[in-house]
């Protein structure tokens, strides 16, 4: 099976930071938003994360919140945060069930991190589960409307609404949202 390397950047504030999830290894670096012209790669704390691709990543509250993925043995259950402020990663305890998965996609709506599509590899690509950073509990949320199931898809939040871009299933590439 072939991976692919996802990149993901955030914005914190005077600071650009991007995340390279790649098979077995990680590299986080964080830039002055005034140094862009001048890119400068430096590594950041990699301590007790578990390498992976595949997986999904966005920025909460200024710490960066990965779930997911696939570590070359095994597809993945396991949430991990990176503070950037203390340079290191933690691995929270929580309650409730994320299903492991790979080339999900995840965004946060205040302070509530959902995890979108993604494949178990059982074939099953329709999972939205929901993580809620105050509590550290996962839950399933009661879906309406058309989600179309899918893996390596995108995902970014406008006025308070996720939206679900593109990705691939059984059929084939997804053009929808």
């Amino acid at each position: 099976m072939t991976h692919a390397h996802f990149f993901v950047r955030f914005v914190f504030p005077n600071f650009l930071s991007a995340v390279c999830a790649a098979l077995g290894a990680i590299l986080l670096s964080a830039l002055p938003v005034s140094a862009q012209t001048n890119l400068v790669w430096s590594a950041a704390g990699s301590n007790n994360f578990t390498g992976r691709s595949g997986s999904a990543a966005t920025e909460s509250g200024g710490k960066i919140y990965v779930m997911g993925g696939y570590d070359g043995d095994v597809v993945l259950g396991k949430l991990q945060v990176f503070d950037p402020v203390a340079n290191s990663w933690s691995t929270p305890t929580t309650t409730g069930t994320f299903t492991p998965r790979n080339a999900l996609a995840c965004a946060d709506v205040d302070g509530k991190i959902y995890a979108i599509g993604g494949d178990d590899n059982l074939g099953n690509y329709g999972h939205v589960e929901v993580f809620d950073i105050a509590t550290n509990t996962w839950s399933t949320p009661v879906l309406t409307g058309n989600f179309t199931p899918r893996y390596l898809l995108a995902a970014v939040v406008l006025d308070g609404k996720i939206y679900a871009i593109g990705g691939r299933a059984d059929t084939g590439r997804i053009s929808a949202m």
